[in-house]
Protein backbone atom coordinates (compact mmCIF):
# COMPACT_ATOMS: atom_id res chain seq x y z
CA UNK A 1 0.00 0.00 0.00
CA UNK A 2 1.38 3.40 -0.99
CA UNK A 3 0.53 6.41 1.11
CA UNK A 4 1.39 10.09 1.26
CA UNK A 5 2.65 10.15 -2.33
CA UNK A 6 5.39 7.59 -1.65
CA UNK A 7 6.37 5.52 -4.66
CA UNK A 8 4.54 7.74 -7.12
CA UNK A 9 6.65 9.17 -9.91
CA UNK A 10 6.00 12.45 -11.69
CA UNK A 11 5.44 10.41 -14.84
CA UNK A 12 2.76 8.40 -13.01
CA UNK A 13 0.86 11.58 -12.23
CA UNK A 14 0.85 12.52 -15.91
CA UNK A 15 -1.44 9.57 -16.58
CA UNK A 16 -4.31 11.50 -14.98
CA UNK A 17 -3.06 15.11 -15.17
CA UNK A 18 -2.31 15.29 -18.91
CA UNK A 19 -5.62 15.50 -20.86
CA UNK A 20 -4.34 13.59 -23.93
CA UNK A 21 -2.61 10.89 -21.91
CA UNK A 22 -5.69 10.61 -19.72
CA UNK A 23 -7.76 9.71 -22.81
CA UNK A 24 -5.36 6.85 -23.58
CA UNK A 25 -5.41 5.76 -19.95
CA UNK A 26 -9.21 5.62 -19.95
CA UNK A 27 -9.25 3.73 -23.24
CA UNK A 28 -6.83 1.10 -21.94
CA UNK A 29 -8.60 0.90 -18.59
CA UNK A 30 -11.78 -0.01 -20.48
CA UNK A 31 -10.04 -2.52 -22.80
CA UNK A 32 -7.16 -4.44 -21.23
CA UNK A 33 -6.76 -6.61 -24.33
CA UNK A 34 -6.08 -3.49 -26.42
CA UNK A 35 -3.49 -2.34 -23.90
CA UNK A 36 -1.68 -5.69 -23.91
CA UNK A 37 -1.75 -5.85 -27.72
CA UNK A 38 -0.36 -2.32 -28.12
CA UNK A 39 2.17 -2.70 -25.32
CA UNK A 40 3.36 -6.03 -26.67
CA UNK A 41 3.93 -4.58 -30.15
CA UNK A 42 5.72 -1.49 -28.79
CA UNK A 43 7.89 -3.50 -26.39
CA UNK A 44 8.86 -5.92 -29.13
CA UNK A 45 9.93 -2.98 -31.36
CA UNK A 46 12.03 -1.58 -28.50
CA UNK A 47 13.67 -4.95 -27.94
CA UNK A 48 14.68 -5.19 -31.56
CA UNK A 49 15.93 -1.61 -31.99
CA UNK A 50 19.58 -1.70 -32.98
CA UNK A 51 20.05 -5.33 -31.99
CA UNK A 52 22.06 -7.45 -34.37
CA UNK A 53 20.91 -11.05 -34.44
CA UNK A 54 21.06 -14.04 -36.67
CA UNK A 55 18.06 -15.67 -38.27
CA UNK A 56 16.33 -18.02 -35.88
CA UNK A 57 17.60 -16.26 -32.78
CA UNK A 58 14.11 -15.17 -31.74
CA UNK A 59 12.24 -16.86 -28.87
CA UNK A 60 15.33 -18.46 -27.46
CA UNK A 61 13.45 -19.96 -24.53
CA UNK A 62 13.83 -23.31 -26.26
CA UNK A 63 17.46 -23.28 -25.06
CA UNK A 64 17.52 -25.31 -21.79
CA UNK A 65 19.68 -22.73 -19.97
CA UNK A 66 17.31 -19.89 -20.88
CA UNK A 67 14.26 -22.02 -20.10
CA UNK A 68 15.60 -22.77 -16.60
CA UNK A 69 16.13 -19.06 -15.91
CA UNK A 70 12.66 -18.30 -17.31
CA UNK A 71 11.09 -20.92 -15.03
CA UNK A 72 12.89 -19.59 -11.94
CA UNK A 73 12.09 -16.00 -12.85
CA UNK A 74 8.41 -16.82 -13.27
CA UNK A 75 8.34 -18.63 -9.90
CA UNK A 76 9.88 -15.61 -8.14
CA UNK A 77 7.52 -13.11 -9.76
CA UNK A 78 4.48 -15.25 -8.90
CA UNK A 79 5.63 -16.02 -5.33
CA UNK A 80 6.45 -12.38 -4.57
CA UNK A 81 3.42 -11.03 -6.49
CA UNK A 82 5.95 -8.77 -8.15
CA UNK A 83 4.54 -8.41 -11.68
CA UNK A 84 3.58 -4.72 -11.38
CA UNK A 85 6.80 -3.86 -9.51
CA UNK A 86 8.99 -5.58 -12.10
CA UNK A 87 7.23 -3.75 -14.93
CA UNK A 88 7.40 -0.35 -13.25
CA UNK A 89 11.04 -0.57 -12.15
CA UNK A 90 12.42 -2.27 -15.25
CA UNK A 91 10.60 -0.09 -17.76
CA UNK A 92 11.50 2.96 -15.67
CA UNK A 93 15.20 2.11 -15.98
CA UNK A 94 15.68 1.22 -12.31
CA UNK A 95 17.46 -1.83 -10.95
CA UNK A 96 15.15 -4.56 -9.66
CA UNK A 97 16.69 -6.07 -6.49
CA UNK A 98 14.50 -9.16 -6.91
CA UNK A 99 16.50 -10.02 -10.05
CA UNK A 100 19.96 -9.88 -8.43
CA UNK A 101 20.14 -13.57 -7.38
CA UNK A 102 18.94 -14.65 -10.83
CA UNK A 103 21.43 -12.34 -12.50
CA UNK A 104 24.24 -14.02 -10.56
CA UNK A 105 23.05 -17.42 -11.83
CA UNK A 106 22.60 -16.15 -15.38
CA UNK A 107 26.12 -14.71 -15.76
CA UNK A 108 27.73 -16.22 -18.81
CA UNK A 109 24.31 -17.21 -20.16
CA UNK A 110 22.69 -13.82 -20.69
CA UNK A 111 23.41 -10.18 -19.90
CA UNK A 112 21.62 -8.31 -17.12
CA UNK A 113 19.83 -6.31 -19.84
CA UNK A 114 18.57 -9.58 -21.38
CA UNK A 115 17.42 -10.76 -17.95
CA UNK A 116 15.56 -7.48 -17.37
CA UNK A 117 13.85 -7.76 -20.77
CA UNK A 118 12.90 -11.35 -19.96
CA UNK A 119 11.53 -10.16 -16.59
CA UNK A 120 9.20 -7.76 -18.43
CA UNK A 121 8.02 -10.58 -20.71
CA UNK A 122 7.40 -12.89 -17.74
CA UNK A 123 5.69 -10.17 -15.66
CA UNK A 124 3.32 -9.47 -18.57
CA UNK A 125 2.44 -13.16 -18.81
CA UNK A 126 1.91 -13.46 -15.05
CA UNK A 127 -0.43 -10.46 -15.17
CA UNK A 128 -2.52 -12.10 -17.89
CA UNK A 129 -0.96 -10.38 -20.87
CA UNK A 130 0.29 -11.89 -24.12
CA UNK A 131 3.52 -13.78 -24.63
CA UNK A 132 5.94 -11.32 -26.17
CA UNK A 133 8.79 -12.66 -28.33
CA UNK A 134 12.12 -12.49 -26.50
CA UNK A 135 15.70 -12.90 -27.64
CA UNK A 136 19.19 -12.26 -26.31
CA UNK A 137 21.85 -9.86 -27.50
CA UNK A 138 21.36 -6.76 -25.35
CA UNK A 139 24.25 -4.97 -23.78
CA UNK A 140 23.85 -2.45 -21.02
CA UNK A 141 24.92 0.97 -22.28
CA UNK A 142 25.67 2.28 -18.81
CA UNK A 143 27.30 0.28 -16.03
CA UNK A 144 24.96 -0.91 -13.30
CA UNK A 145 25.62 0.37 -9.80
Amino acid sequence: EIGDGQGILTSDLQIVDDPLLCLHTQCYAADQAAFFEDFSAAFNKLQEAGMPRQAGQRNQLMNPEYNEIYTDLRAVIVREKAGPTVLKLTLGGAEVPLLTPLHERAKGVMSRADLEALAVVVALEVLGGPRVPWHTGRQRSVPSA
